[in-house]
Parts: structure tokens; C-alpha cells; sequence
């Protein structure tokens, strides 16, 4: 299999392990004084990870990771780098990868933001986001950088 479609591949598994991960990191205060005195602190926190799985975009972002690593290993003569046709419907899939998640961040995450202020994002969210860009830009880079990765197979 040629290394840029196993390189695709790689980065497309790392788009949906990134659904998995947390997307936001929030610390929510509570007050223990109702509690009668059995805990003598006045105030506790606790940190609180978000993932989204439950909604549509992460949805969204596996069936896109999916389609960008069948376009970039199954489709095609697996020796040679991706082909034209199917070039950019690894970019387009890569596309979605990454706008997904940018709107979920706008969306979701900056309200999220604003009304609590001890909130962060999550490692989740920005590997989604790299990961979509580069599944978008590595079918149109020179196949001839990935023949390097590893060593290069010696001429007959």
C-alpha cells in the first residue's frame, strides 16, 4: 500500500479517536454549607470533561473519518497514491472533519465559555479540527514526501 494512503488512514483512525476524547473541560463550583457542617470546607469543585457524543456532530465527524480512510485505502490501486477522482473526495470528507468541529466550538463551547468562566477546551476538540485539515491537504501534496517517510524502497 503506498504511504500516503496509510498516512490518511492514520490520521482518519486519530478523527474518530478525537469523538472519544474530551472537547471541553468545565469546573463547577457547588456550596457545601447546606450539607451541616460534615465537610468544613465552604466551597468544592470538581472538573467535569464534555465529549458530545451524544449529539449529531460527532456523528458527522466518524462517518466523514470513515469515508476519507475507505477513499484513501480501498478505493483504487492501493500501490500508487490516491488518484484524481478521489482526491477530493478525501479533501471533501477531510473538510467536514474540520468544520464540524469548528462550529461545534463556535456554537457550543464559546457559550459555554461566557457563562462559566472556569471553563476550557478540550484536547478532543483541536485534534478533530487537525486531523480534518489534514486529511484535506495530504492527498494533494507530492506523493514523492511520502516515499521518504521510512526509508525508500531500493530500485530495481
Amino acid at each position: 500500500m503506498h504511504k500516503q494512503r496509510i498516512v490518511i488512514g492514520a490520521v482518519g483512525v486519530l478523527g474518530l479517536l478525537s469523538v472519544f476524547l474530551p472537547w471541553a473541560s468545565l469546573i463547577v463550583s457547588f456550596n457545601l454549607f447546606e450539607l451541616r457542617d460534615m465537610i468544613t470546607a465552604e466551597a468544592a469543585f470538581w472538573n467535569e470533561s464534555v465529549s458530545w457524543v451524544f449529539t449529531i456532530g460527532p456523528w458527522l465527524i466518524i462517518l466523514a473519518s470513515l469515508a476519507a480512510i475507505a477513499l484513501a485505502v480501498a478505493v483504487g490501486e492501493r500501490n500508487k497514491p490516491v488518484i484524481e477522482p478521489f482526491k477530493f473526495g478525501v479533501a471533501g470528507a477531510g473538510a467536514v472533519l474540520a468544520l464540524i468541529p469548528i462550529l461545534i466550538f463556535a456554537n457550543e463551547i464559546m457559550s459555554d465559555l461566557r457563562e462559566e468562566p472556569l471553563a476550557s477546551t478540550g484536547f478532543g476538540l483541536f485534534l478533530a479540527i487537525i486531523a480534518g485539515i489534514a486529511v484535506a491537504v495530504i492527498p494533494f501534496l507530492d506523493p514523492e514526501i511520502f516515499n521518504k517517510i521510512g526509508g525508500s524502497k531500493p530500485t530495481e
